[in-house]
């Protein structure tokens, strides 16, 4: 089963930088913890060393809940695709600047509709 979703992300995974359990993992990761100031979730992944580093963008000053929520969906991935993951960073900055001026590191996890 799982095996068949990862030859699904595969065939249709854009961004080669990030590795496809990263996708799917964070896919799972993110259900229930991505709020509607959460404009964007980019990541970067050495797989020589197996350090991950997240970036989290916010519409609006995040809060120390906002902080928490991302540890969560760092323990979430950990739990699952921990085998990929010897440490992990992650940053929570707020931002109005348009996407395309941030820092996207290897790619973007996740990106809210924007009008």
């Amino acid at each position: 089963m799982v095996k068949d979703k990862i030859d699904m992300i595969n065939k249709y995974n854009e961004n080669p930088r990030l590795p496809n359990w990263l996708i799917i993992g964070m896919t799972i990761a993110m259900l229930g913890n991505i709020k509607s100031h959460v404009r964007l979730i980019v990541a970067d992944y050495d797989n020589e060393r197996k350090i991950l580093n997240f970036i989290t963008y916010f519409s609006k000053p995040f809060t120390d809940e906002d902080e928490e929520d991302m540890k969560i969906m760092m323990t979430e991935l950990g739990s699952g695709w921990g085998q990929y993951v010897d440490d992990c960073y992650f940053k929570c900055i707020y931002s109005l600047k348009p996407k395309n001026e941030l820092d996207q590191l290897s790619g973007a996890i996740f990106s809210n509709k924007e009008f």
